[in-house]
């Protein structure tokens, strides 16, 4: 108990510790108490749910070796909140890091990717062994640095058409942009779409790998414009 939070103390200015378990956060504040730890403050809240506005008035960085089961919603909840987080450093399943931080042509580059590094700089730091934790688990885990002060230096005009993609991956095992794209078409039910759809749907998931957050970029700009143009199709 407190495995992050006592060094962390000993080394910031001041600790937030959120915890959702009522007794784990009690026992952590009485060790603190016991230990004369003073720069701490436990929150018994669930992470997922606590306003981090509330926690500080300035910038925070978000520190978590946090359950596998809620990585997606938490690191979701940091993109949405990119203006008052300036980094992350998380442990997270090693097969999810290895989509967050791969590089354009890697098998496991997708709009999940593109997203993240959009919005943020990411970079493993440590990979952790199964055996380091009890009880074992049956995965390994990877350290990874969100820096959310060095997002992509290119912007998206109209995001959400940029987050549809993106933020349906993290609940999808589509890997491929352009497919989610077309979904993100198809959603829209605009007039006409049939001939961007037909486009997308040709293009072989290599391309969509090989294509960089860039061209993604370009690809969302390009289709948010055909669809928000005035319809020029008779229903």
């Amino acid at each position: 108990m407190g495995a992050l939070t006592f060094p962390l103390a000993s080394c910031v200015r001041r600790v937030i510790a959120v915890e959702k378990d009522g007794t784990l956060a009690n026992k952590l504040t009485a060790d603190l108490h016991r230990e004369g730890v003073g720069n701490v403050t436990v929150v018994h809240e669930d992470v997922l749910r606590v306003d981090l506005a509330r926690l500080s008035e300035g910038k925070i960085e978000v520190v978590g070796n946090i359950p596998y089961n809620i990585s997606s919603p938490l690191i979701e909840k940091l993109i949405r909140n990119r203006e008052l987080v300036s980094r992350a450093i998380l442990t997270l399943q090693h097969e999810l890091a290895a989509r967050l931080t791969a590089s354009p042509g890697n098998k496991q580059y997708g709009a999940l990717t593109v997203l993240i590094q959009y919005h943020a700089h990411l970079s493993p730091v440590l990979e952790i062994p199964r055996e380091a934790f009890y009880p074992k688990p049956k995965v390994s885990s990877t350290v990874v640095q969100f820096e959310f002060s060095r997002p992509h230096p290119r912007r998206v005009d109209r995001e959400p058409f940029f987050q549809k993609g993106g933020s349906c991956s993290l609940r999808s095992s589509t890997e491929n942009p352009f497919e989610l794209l077309e979904g993100h078409v198809y959603v829209l039910g605009c007039s006409g779409p049939s001939a961007g759809r037909g486009a997308l749907r040709h293009r072989p998931s290599k391309e969509s790998r090989d294509a960089g957050c860039g061209r993604f970029i370009n690809l969302t700009e390009a289709l948010a414009s055909f669809l928000l143009q005035p319809s020029q199709y008779v229903s």
